[in-house]
Formats: structure tokens, C-alpha cells, sequence
């Protein structure tokens, strides 16, 4: 081979390098960016299932607390104007 063939190849070869880098570094880029993302998506999944599980808990909880007898019974009191006398045998249908 002639020094200016020689001399072309390298620079070729030195050209398809220096791209194939630059495309490296371009997929390098988009996948940290990407990541980034992908980490704030979760973060912003992890508080909401926090804030469902608080939320579920709260709700548990009213559902146990409407439950209740005494519950049940303070509710008539209230909505129906029952009033508990002396001696009243308060009889709960469900």
C-alpha cells in the first residue's frame, strides 16, 4: 500500500471511531436521563402508596369504629332522638 492510501484508511477508520463514540456517548446520555426519570416516577409511586396505605388505615379504622355498638347506639340517640331511660333494654337489629 502507497503512504497516501495508507494514510486515507486511518483517517476512515479514525472518522467511523470517533462516530460510533459519539453514538456511545449519545445512548450513555439518554439512558441516565432515562433513569432519572424512571427514579422520580418511583418516588412519586412510593409517597402515593404511603399516602393509600395511611388512607386505608383511616378507613379500616371508621369501618370498625361505625361497627360498634356503642356506635350503632349513639347514632339513634342522635339521627332518631332516642332517649336511654332507666332500665332500657336497647335491642339492635342488623
Amino acid at each position: 500500500m502507497t503512504q497516501s492510501k495508507l494514510t486515507n484508511m486511518v483517517k476512515l477508520i479514525t472518522a467511523i471511531a470517533t462516530a460510533l463514540l459519539l453514538i456511545l456517548v449519545c445512548i450513555i446520555i439518554y439512558q441516565y436521563v432515562k433513569i432519572g426519570s424512571l427514579n422520580s416516577k418511583s418516588s412519586a409511586l412510593d409517597k402515593q402508596i404511603e399516602q393509600n396505605s395511611v388512607t386505608e388505615t383511616e378507613l379500616r379504622e371508621g369501618i370498625n369504629r361505625r361497627s360498634s355498638d356503642a356506635y350503632i347506639e349513639q347514632q339513634a340517640r342522635e339521627s332518631l332522638g332516642l332517649v336511654e331511660e332507666e332500665g332500657d333494654n336497647i335491642y339492635i337489629l342488623s
